[in-house]
């Protein structure tokens, strides 16, 4: 067919443990440094080495630069430079010193440095920076006060739930990321390392009042951590007390959610009076430590349990894809694993570019089946062939028109009725028509990216098999087609409500239309574009709840200008 662009594809599926480390995408980086180090009381060798040792941090920092976007490095700044560049040493195979030079005040070094970018990558792996199978979940922390205190005591509380909470998850094996330095002391590359002038950097992250789920889902996802952990100050009744003490009732919300799916993973409170000293020392009573040591740690055992233990159960993997491959062709491979290996897996697109794209798998099930799962797929205008050596599987998709997924022949009479006295109980003198239907649909179509390739100006059978399915087709449309007239007519007196939604091939909604009551037939015409050359309509129940007794009947027929 001259819609489908001859290509063949690769895929490689490499069967790893727990932990795997990351493909070798990238060789290592080659990096030209230079810095200096003050020379006091005379000691040349103790600059010379502090000059070294600063360049190479340096190194390091740039070649983090270049594996991390910029946004995304700016979130993980305070981290990188805690955990990472510190262990310069280890990431660097070797250097060379270019030139070197010596005043009365400082030493200045200029070195070629050769950076290990693999290693460095697999030690950001198992940090979680770098999603691969077996990598830990990112967690930050945010505090909301909303309560009547002072900006002194507002830092007090703040700090202590932050670290509270964040030692809590180091011990449950949850990556915690700091915030990163405030605008005005953010640091270049070239800045900010031991040495030179000290980075300052806040203790916690504030969500102004009043938080909710959405805004704790908003600032989770700039801050790019999996798990964003909200902890609330709320105000819980009168205060009590005088100039240099006071009562104030709390209510401490903390709660966590799944910034991937925006679900919440832990929710607890407690309510306490919280005592405090506003003159000489500031001191807290014991009740608000309790209370947040409490809360943090059954969060921390809440998350443990659902990210971290989880995933020591199911086996993981990480697919490769090489070749000329498009976005169309990566979902339709995700949807269709997806549906075999079942809900408990979890599949997450980690690159992609026009040449190559990775994913990475967690799954309970074994290899041998994984393997006989992908021998069952099948993406549209594709044939696939599957071979195994030395651990490697792989997958060869070739350019097969007749692995198109469309509709298949059918070719048969479909009786209609206005009513059936009884579901299943044909009644002749209730017949309404009786029309020969050429098509009928082929699961799976229950995406926009698995869709039907159908013909316009037939009739299709269709059916609605649960109560969420949906039924997908791709319309392929006559040239200068300005006006669709779609149809769908139920056999029988079924509860289902027609709902059909059409979509340009880009995805973009055209029209929305449903069938006035449950029983009733749709009858719909849409205007369009006369440059466009295919549409995808999907076929569903509008409310969901029923799966159709009786076969549909779709018909679209386009009106040429």
């Amino acid at each position: 067919m001259s819609y489908i662009k001859p290509k063949v594809l690769i895929l490689l599926i490499v069967v790893s443990g727990i932990l795997t480390s990351m493909p070798a995408f990238a060789v290592s980086g080659i990096y030209y440094v230079s810095d200096y180090a003050p020379i006091e009381d005379g000691n040349i060798v103790k600059a010379q080495k502090d000059a070294l040792n600063i360049s190479k941090k340096k190194a390091v920092q740039k070649a983090l630069t270049e594996i991390f976007p910029e946004k995304t490095y700016e979130a993980f700044y305070s981290f990188l430079n805690k955990k990472i560049v510190p262990r310069a040493d280890l990431f660097i195979t070797n250097y060379k010193i270019a030139n070197q030079d010596i005043s009365d005040l400082a030493y200045t070094i200029n070195l070629t440095v050769r950076v290990d970018m693999e290693l460095l990558r697999k030690h950001l792996s198992r940090l979680g920076l770098i999603k691969v199978p077996g990598s830990p979940p990112l967690a930050s922390v945010f505090v909301t006060l909303d309560i009547p205190v002072d900006l002194e005591l507002a830092e007090v509380l703040a700090n202590q739930a932050s670290e509270d909470i964040s030692s809590k998850l180091i011990d449950a094996g949850i990556t915690f990321i700091p915030p990163p330095p405030e605008e005005d002391l953010k640091k270049t590359p070239d800045e900010g390392i031991e040495g030179h002038a000290e980075v300052v950097k806040p203790q916690f992250r504030i969500i102004r009042p009043p938080q909710t789920q959405g805004s704790l889902i908003l600032a989770g996802i700039d801050a790019m951590t999996d798990l964003a952990i909200g902890v609330n100050f709320q105000k819980n009744g009168e205060i009590e007390g005088s100039s240099d003490s006071m009562l104030i009732p709390v209510k401490l919300i903390i709660e966590a959610i799944d910034t991937g799916t925006a679900e919440s993973a832990f929710a607890d409170s407690r309510e306490f009076t919280m005592a405090i000293k506003s003159t000489g020392e500031r001191v807290i009573g014991d009740e608000l430590s309790r209370n947040i040591k409490e809360l943090s740690a059954l969060v921390a055992a809440e998350l443990k349990a659902d990210f971290v233990d989880r995933e020591t159960i199911r086996s993981s993997y990480t697919l490769n894809i090489e070749g000329s491959v498009t976005s169309f062709v990566l979902r339709e491979l995700k949807y269709r694993l997806k549906a075999r290996l079942g809900e408990e897996a979890t599949i997450v697109p980690v690159a992609y570019t026009k040449e190559q794209a990775r994913l990475n798998l967690w799954t309970a099930i074994t290899a041998p089946k994984v393997i006989d799962i992908l021998k069952e797929i099948e993406l549209t205008g594709f044939s696939l062939d599957v071979e195994q050596s030395d651990g490697v599987f792989t997958i060869v998709l070739r350019d097969d028109p007749a692995a198109v997924r469309g509709v298949i022949e059918y070719g048969l009479e479909v009786p209609f009725y206005k009513r059936i006295p009884v579901p299943g109980l044909e009644n002749p003198e209730d017949l309404k028509k009786v029309e020969l239907v050429q098509w009928a649909e082929q699961e799976e179509n229950g995406t926009i990216y698995t869709a039907n390739i159908a013909p316009v100006g037939m009739g299709i059978i269709g059916k609605i098999d649960y109560s969420r399915d949906h039924d997908f087709y791709h319309f392929l449309l006559p040239e200068r087609t300005i006006e669709l007239a779609v149809r769908v007519e139920l056999t029988g007196p079924d509860e289902l409500q027609s709902r059909v939604r059409i979509f340009s091939s880009a995805g973009k909604l055209i029209s929305d239309k449903r069938a006035r009551r449950r029983g009733r037939n749709l009858y719909q015409t849409v205007r369009i574009d006369p440059d466009t050359r295919a549409v995808i309509l999907a076929m569903e129940d509008y409310l969901g709840r029923h799966k159709s007794l009786f076969s549909y009947v779709l018909n679209v027929d386009a009106r040429v200008k």
